[in-house]
């Protein structure tokens, strides 16, 4: 779904951190999505739904028009 550099801003950005897995699931990726649209993130609030991915991608989008100042 995502290339190497899109999914490490995408863990990078949702999770504060500078540590990068070397592996990362469809799941986690869709989790990290709701993450960057503003969702809780409480365990008893589940996955995310269509309208919170599709803010997240659209957060990503801008991400990744940046990623060089980033990285």
């Amino acid at each position: 779904m995502f290339d190497k550099e899109e999914w490490k801003i995408l863990y990078c950005c949702a999770r504060k951190t500078k540590e990068i897995p070397e592996t990362y699931t469809l799941k986690e990726a869709i989790y990290d999505l709701g993450i960057l649209s503003g969702i809780k993130g409480a365990p008893s609030d589940g996955m995310p739904g269509a309208r919170s991915i599709c803010q997240g991608l659209e957060v990503l989008c801008s991400l990744l028009a940046y990623r060089k100042y980033m990285l």
